[in-house]
């Protein structure tokens, strides 16, 4: 978001037609305002971040003074890797599971994708959906996160508050959609006699 260029990009199903995609997305930056929504959106994430997510002794690591520290840091063969995580907020979904995103932290500010599984939070089995490395080292790198003190308890924290939150803009959009839905009130004029 500093200079606007793509720093890397994975594409997963090579039958879309991603490069002309990309292009089309990048020409509407400016044309639809997208770089000012992103960073409004950036500051409101950093912010819940810092509220919700602080745990009171974490494992920190700082790379290039451009990460933020994350619990969900961890070494592995002595290099620096981060789980990014995704997680379902729709209420009446009974997941229970957590999609990571496994990067190797690299001494500049770009992150290096391995892989990315769906991990269920109750069993703590997992399903790799993406990767460029072997499944072993998967194997290995998962088990390491896993081990880190604090991780599953951050994740399943995580977990409920996202489900929370979830359920609230869930909420909210229904009523918004419900209040969007209503016809408007029609004022005609009362037609009568001057008193």
């Amino acid at each position: 978001m500093n200079s606007w260029e793509i720093g890397e990009r994975v594409i997963a199903n090579k039958k879309i037609e991603a490069d002309e995609m990309i292009t089309d997305f990048m020409k509407g930056l400016d044309e639809f305002h997208f770089k000012d929504v992103f960073r409004e959106h950036y500051r409101a994430v950093k912010e819940y971040g810092k509220k919700h997510y602080q745990q009171a002794e974490p494992e920190l690591f700082q790379i290039s003074g451009d990460t933020d520290t994350d619990p969900l840091a961890f070494p592995y063969a002595g290099k620096k890797y981060l789980a990014i995580e995704q997680y379902c907020t729709n209420l009446e979904c009974p997941c229970n599971s957590v999609t990571l995103n496994f990067v190797r932290l690299t001494s500049v500010k770009y992150r290096t994708p391995e892989f990315v599984i769906v991990l269920h939070l109750g069993t703590l089995q997992y399903e790799v959906k993406q990767h460029s490395c072997d499944p072993e080292k998967i194997f290995d790198i998962v088990k390491c996160f896993l081990d880190k003190r604090g991780v599953l308890e951050t994740l399943r924290y995580r977990y409920r508050e996202m489900k929370k939150d979830g359920g609230k803009s869930q909420r909210q959009r229904a009523e918004d959609k419900l209040h969007n839905n209503q016809p408007a009130m029609k004022m005609e004029p009362k037609i009568g006699r001057i008193p």
